[in-house]
Protein backbone atom coordinates (compact mmCIF):
# COMPACT_ATOMS: atom_id res chain seq x y z
CA UNK A 1 0.00 0.00 0.00
CA UNK A 2 1.35 3.65 -0.37
CA UNK A 3 1.65 6.19 1.98
CA UNK A 4 -1.40 8.38 2.16
CA UNK A 5 0.28 11.36 3.86
CA UNK A 6 -0.17 14.88 2.54
CA UNK A 7 2.45 17.37 2.51
CA UNK A 8 1.58 20.47 4.74
CA UNK A 9 -1.45 21.00 6.46
CA UNK A 10 -2.03 24.19 8.44
CA UNK A 11 0.92 23.56 11.03
CA UNK A 12 -0.60 20.30 12.30
CA UNK A 13 2.02 18.16 13.88
CA UNK A 14 3.63 15.49 11.07
CA UNK A 15 3.25 12.68 14.25
CA UNK A 16 -1.02 13.03 13.90
CA UNK A 17 -0.86 13.55 9.96
CA UNK A 18 1.32 10.20 9.68
CA UNK A 19 -1.13 8.37 12.36
CA UNK A 20 -4.09 9.51 10.63
CA UNK A 21 -2.71 8.04 7.54
CA UNK A 22 -1.48 4.44 9.11
CA UNK A 23 -5.38 4.08 10.15
CA UNK A 24 -6.54 4.97 6.81
CA UNK A 25 -4.45 2.47 5.48
CA UNK A 26 -5.27 0.00 8.30
CA UNK A 27 -8.81 0.55 7.36
CA UNK A 28 -8.59 -0.37 3.76
CA UNK A 29 -6.08 -2.77 4.13
CA UNK A 30 -7.95 -5.46 6.01
CA UNK A 31 -11.29 -4.28 4.88
CA UNK A 32 -13.69 -7.24 3.45
CA UNK A 33 -14.74 -5.00 0.73
CA UNK A 34 -12.40 -5.67 -2.52
CA UNK A 35 -10.69 -2.43 -2.92
CA UNK A 36 -8.53 -1.02 -5.80
CA UNK A 37 -7.36 2.17 -7.31
CA UNK A 38 -6.05 2.40 -10.80
CA UNK A 39 -4.00 5.38 -12.28
CA UNK A 40 -5.51 7.34 -15.09
CA UNK A 41 -3.27 5.19 -17.72
CA UNK A 42 -4.72 2.55 -16.21
CA UNK A 43 -1.65 0.59 -13.56
CA UNK A 44 -2.75 -0.56 -10.33
CA UNK A 45 -1.45 1.81 -7.79
CA UNK A 46 -3.60 0.70 -4.81
CA UNK A 47 -5.09 -2.23 -3.35
CA UNK A 48 -6.14 -3.97 -0.55
CA UNK A 49 -5.64 -8.01 0.42
CA UNK A 50 -9.77 -8.94 0.09
CA UNK A 51 -8.54 -7.14 -3.98
CA UNK A 52 -5.36 -9.96 -4.36
CA UNK A 53 -7.64 -12.34 -3.43
CA UNK A 54 -10.10 -11.89 -6.02
CA UNK A 55 -6.83 -12.55 -8.76
CA UNK A 56 -5.55 -15.27 -7.45
CA UNK A 57 -3.67 -16.92 -10.19
CA UNK A 58 -2.11 -13.18 -11.41
CA UNK A 59 -1.06 -12.55 -8.09
CA UNK A 60 0.51 -16.04 -7.81
CA UNK A 61 2.75 -15.07 -10.63
CA UNK A 62 2.83 -11.17 -10.40
CA UNK A 63 2.96 -10.10 -6.95
CA UNK A 64 6.22 -8.41 -7.22
CA UNK A 65 4.72 -6.05 -10.82
CA UNK A 66 1.42 -5.73 -8.66
CA UNK A 67 3.70 -4.22 -5.89
CA UNK A 68 6.11 -1.76 -7.68
CA UNK A 69 2.36 -0.47 -9.52
CA UNK A 70 3.24 -2.26 -12.78
CA UNK A 71 0.02 -4.03 -13.21
CA UNK A 72 -2.56 -2.92 -15.51
CA UNK A 73 -5.97 -2.54 -15.44
CA UNK A 74 -6.00 -4.89 -18.67
CA UNK A 75 -3.43 -7.82 -16.51
CA UNK A 76 -5.64 -7.96 -13.83
CA UNK A 77 -9.16 -8.35 -15.87
CA UNK A 78 -7.32 -11.09 -17.72
CA UNK A 79 -8.01 -13.48 -14.91
CA UNK A 80 -11.56 -13.21 -14.78
CA UNK A 81 -12.23 -13.04 -18.56
CA UNK A 82 -10.11 -15.96 -19.19
CA UNK A 83 -12.04 -17.82 -16.84
CA UNK A 84 -15.62 -17.06 -18.07
CA UNK A 85 -15.14 -16.83 -21.92
CA UNK A 86 -13.57 -19.23 -24.65
CA UNK A 87 -10.06 -17.96 -26.02
CA UNK A 88 -10.89 -16.55 -29.18
CA UNK A 89 -13.09 -14.20 -27.35
CA UNK A 90 -10.75 -13.40 -24.72
CA UNK A 91 -8.94 -10.15 -26.40
CA UNK A 92 -12.01 -8.50 -27.93
CA UNK A 93 -13.67 -7.92 -24.51
CA UNK A 94 -10.43 -7.18 -22.74
CA UNK A 95 -10.25 -4.49 -25.30
CA UNK A 96 -13.81 -3.32 -24.96
CA UNK A 97 -13.04 -3.85 -20.51
CA UNK A 98 -10.26 -1.32 -20.98
CA UNK A 99 -12.00 1.20 -23.36
CA UNK A 100 -14.56 1.62 -20.65
CA UNK A 101 -12.30 2.35 -18.27
CA UNK A 102 -10.83 4.74 -19.47
CA UNK A 103 -13.48 6.11 -21.01
CA UNK A 104 -15.66 5.90 -17.01
CA UNK A 105 -17.06 9.12 -16.30
CA UNK A 106 -18.63 9.40 -13.17
CA UNK A 107 -19.84 5.97 -11.27
CA UNK A 108 -20.83 2.38 -12.86
CA UNK A 109 -22.09 -0.20 -10.99
CA UNK A 110 -22.68 -3.83 -11.78
CA UNK A 111 -22.64 -7.70 -10.94
CA UNK A 112 -20.59 -9.89 -11.77
CA UNK A 113 -19.51 -13.53 -11.10
CA UNK A 114 -15.34 -13.80 -9.79
CA UNK A 115 -14.05 -17.50 -10.47
CA UNK A 116 -12.32 -17.41 -6.72
CA UNK A 117 -14.96 -15.08 -5.26
CA UNK A 118 -18.07 -16.20 -6.51
CA UNK A 119 -20.57 -13.22 -7.16
CA UNK A 120 -20.32 -10.16 -7.15
CA UNK A 121 -21.24 -6.58 -6.87
CA UNK A 122 -18.63 -3.81 -8.68
CA UNK A 123 -18.93 -0.31 -8.07
CA UNK A 124 -16.25 2.34 -10.39
CA UNK A 125 -15.82 5.52 -10.08
CA UNK A 126 -13.46 8.47 -11.72
CA UNK A 127 -11.87 10.66 -9.29
CA UNK A 128 -11.14 13.80 -9.53
CA UNK A 129 -7.10 12.94 -9.91
CA UNK A 130 -8.57 10.92 -12.69
CA UNK A 131 -7.69 7.70 -10.91
CA UNK A 132 -10.48 4.92 -10.95
CA UNK A 133 -11.51 3.73 -7.60
CA UNK A 134 -12.82 0.27 -7.97
CA UNK A 135 -14.78 -1.55 -4.76
CA UNK A 136 -16.51 -5.12 -4.69
CA UNK A 137 -18.58 -6.67 -2.25
CA UNK A 138 -19.15 -10.39 -2.25
CA UNK A 139 -23.01 -11.21 -3.35
CA UNK A 140 -23.23 -15.10 -2.41
CA UNK A 141 -25.81 -15.29 -0.08
CA UNK A 142 -27.82 -12.84 -1.41
CA UNK A 143 -27.66 -14.63 -4.52
CA UNK A 144 -28.48 -17.82 -2.97
CA UNK A 145 -31.47 -16.14 -1.23
CA UNK A 146 -32.59 -14.59 -4.30
CA UNK A 147 -32.37 -17.89 -6.29
CA UNK A 148 -34.33 -19.92 -3.36
CA UNK A 149 -36.61 -17.54 -3.30
CA UNK A 150 -37.21 -17.66 -6.74
CA UNK A 151 -37.70 -21.76 -6.73
CA UNK A 152 -39.96 -21.14 -3.70
CA UNK A 153 -41.89 -18.88 -5.79
CA UNK A 154 -41.37 -21.10 -8.85
CA UNK A 155 -43.20 -24.09 -6.73
CA UNK A 156 -45.40 -22.00 -5.57
CA UNK A 157 -46.97 -20.84 -9.00
CA UNK A 158 -46.81 -24.57 -10.21
CA UNK A 159 -48.55 -25.81 -7.54
CA UNK A 160 -50.90 -22.57 -7.78
CA UNK A 161 -51.35 -23.60 -11.63
CA UNK A 162 -52.52 -27.72 -10.55
CA UNK A 163 -54.64 -26.21 -7.97
CA UNK A 164 -56.71 -23.97 -11.01
CA UNK A 165 -56.52 -27.25 -13.13
CA UNK A 166 -58.48 -29.46 -10.87
CA UNK A 167 -60.33 -27.09 -9.58
CA UNK A 168 -61.10 -26.24 -13.58
CA UNK A 169 -62.15 -30.41 -14.27
CA UNK A 170 -64.51 -30.09 -11.48
CA UNK A 171 -68.53 -30.34 -12.46
CA UNK A 172 -69.28 -27.32 -10.37
CA UNK A 173 -68.54 -23.54 -9.81
CA UNK A 174 -66.24 -22.97 -7.26
CA UNK A 175 -64.39 -19.14 -6.23
CA UNK A 176 -61.88 -19.05 -3.75
CA UNK A 177 -61.66 -15.42 -2.11
CA UNK A 178 -58.73 -13.60 0.57
CA UNK A 179 -60.26 -12.92 3.97
CA UNK A 180 -60.80 -9.54 3.06
CA UNK A 181 -62.94 -10.62 0.85
CA UNK A 182 -60.54 -10.28 -2.82
CA UNK A 183 -60.78 -12.83 -5.84
CA UNK A 184 -57.80 -15.53 -5.07
CA UNK A 185 -59.12 -18.00 -7.68
CA UNK A 186 -62.34 -18.07 -10.07
CA UNK A 187 -63.62 -21.85 -11.57
CA UNK A 188 -63.95 -21.93 -15.19
CA UNK A 189 -67.31 -22.47 -15.27
CA UNK A 190 -68.04 -19.14 -13.48
CA UNK A 191 -65.85 -17.61 -15.60
CA UNK A 192 -67.28 -18.67 -18.60
CA UNK A 193 -70.75 -17.88 -17.53
CA UNK A 194 -70.61 -14.56 -16.13
CA UNK A 195 -69.53 -12.94 -19.15
CA UNK A 196 -67.31 -10.60 -17.87
CA UNK A 197 -63.66 -10.13 -19.58
CA UNK A 198 -60.58 -11.73 -17.50
CA UNK A 199 -59.29 -8.48 -16.62
CA UNK A 200 -62.71 -8.09 -14.07
CA UNK A 201 -62.44 -11.58 -12.93
CA UNK A 202 -58.67 -10.99 -12.48
CA UNK A 203 -56.91 -12.13 -8.74
CA UNK A 204 -56.50 -9.09 -6.13
CA UNK A 205 -60.09 -7.90 -7.23
CA UNK A 206 -62.48 -6.88 -4.33
CA UNK A 207 -65.56 -9.31 -4.19
CA UNK A 208 -67.63 -6.74 -4.38
CA UNK A 209 -66.57 -5.05 -7.46
CA UNK A 210 -66.87 -8.45 -9.03
CA UNK A 211 -70.75 -8.16 -7.65
CA UNK A 212 -71.25 -4.56 -9.06
CA UNK A 213 -70.15 -5.80 -12.15
CA UNK A 214 -72.34 -9.10 -12.42
CA UNK A 215 -75.43 -6.83 -11.49
CA UNK A 216 -74.00 -4.75 -14.61
CA UNK A 217 -74.65 -7.45 -16.86
CA UNK A 218 -77.27 -8.66 -15.39
CA UNK A 219 -75.93 -12.22 -13.83
CA UNK A 220 -76.75 -11.18 -10.12
CA UNK A 221 -80.76 -9.40 -9.81
CA UNK A 222 -80.34 -6.14 -8.28
CA UNK A 223 -84.14 -5.62 -7.25
CA UNK A 224 -83.43 -2.10 -8.37
CA UNK A 225 -81.03 -1.00 -5.65
CA UNK A 226 -77.64 -2.08 -6.78
CA UNK A 227 -75.82 -0.94 -3.93
CA UNK A 228 -78.13 -2.61 -1.71
CA UNK A 229 -77.58 -6.32 -3.47
CA UNK A 230 -73.82 -5.76 -3.21
CA UNK A 231 -73.78 -4.59 0.61
CA UNK A 232 -76.20 -8.12 1.61
CA UNK A 233 -73.89 -10.94 -1.02
CA UNK A 234 -70.44 -9.02 0.07
CA UNK A 235 -72.09 -10.13 3.90
CA UNK A 236 -73.28 -13.38 3.00
CA UNK A 237 -69.62 -14.13 1.38
CA UNK A 238 -67.78 -12.68 4.56
CA UNK A 239 -70.11 -14.51 7.08
CA UNK A 240 -69.09 -17.85 5.41
CA UNK A 241 -72.56 -19.09 6.96
CA UNK A 242 -73.30 -22.51 5.20
CA UNK A 243 -75.69 -23.31 2.43
CA UNK A 244 -78.34 -21.15 0.63
CA UNK A 245 -80.01 -20.23 -2.44
CA UNK A 246 -79.48 -18.10 -5.16
CA UNK A 247 -81.75 -17.01 -7.96
CA UNK A 248 -80.07 -15.48 -11.36
CA UNK A 249 -81.79 -13.17 -13.68
CA UNK A 250 -81.81 -15.91 -16.54
CA UNK A 251 -84.06 -17.56 -14.22
CA UNK A 252 -81.69 -20.49 -13.05
CA UNK A 253 -81.44 -21.39 -9.36
CA UNK A 254 -77.86 -22.09 -7.91
CA UNK A 255 -77.27 -23.76 -4.71
CA UNK A 256 -74.33 -22.18 -2.51
CA UNK A 257 -72.35 -23.41 0.31
CA UNK A 258 -69.39 -20.28 1.43
CA UNK A 259 -67.03 -22.27 3.95
CA UNK A 260 -64.59 -20.40 5.47
CA UNK A 261 -60.74 -22.11 6.01
CA UNK A 262 -58.18 -22.58 8.73
CA UNK A 263 -56.20 -19.65 6.87
CA UNK A 264 -59.17 -17.26 6.70
CA UNK A 265 -59.69 -17.36 3.09
CA UNK A 266 -63.14 -18.51 1.69
CA UNK A 267 -64.14 -20.98 -0.45
CA UNK A 268 -67.50 -20.93 -2.14
CA UNK A 269 -69.25 -23.45 -4.09
CA UNK A 270 -72.10 -22.88 -6.56
CA UNK A 271 -74.31 -25.88 -8.05
CA UNK A 272 -76.82 -25.02 -10.49
CA UNK A 273 -80.08 -26.89 -9.11
CA UNK A 274 -82.68 -25.97 -11.31
CA UNK A 275 -83.66 -29.44 -12.84
CA UNK A 276 -84.11 -30.50 -9.75
CA UNK A 277 -86.23 -27.59 -8.22
CA UNK A 278 -88.56 -28.32 -11.63
CA UNK A 279 -88.19 -31.54 -11.00
CA UNK A 280 -89.66 -31.19 -7.08
CA UNK A 281 -92.11 -28.72 -8.19
CA UNK A 282 -94.06 -31.56 -10.24
CA UNK A 283 -93.79 -33.92 -7.63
Amino acid sequence: MPNFAREGDGGRDIEALFEENRILREAIQHSPIHFGVYAPEGRLIVFNDAFREAFPKTFATRADDADAGRLTYREVMREPVEAMLPPEEVEAELDRRDAANRSLSGHTAYMTRNEAKGHMRIQRFRMPSGAVGAMAVEMNEVVAQSDALQAARAAAEAHERRLREAMDGLPFALGRYSPECRVVMLHRLFREASGLPEDELRPGRPYEDLVRALVRTSFYMADGDVEATVRQRVAQLFASSGRYESHLTDGRVVAADDTRTESGDIVSGRVDISELKRTLARV
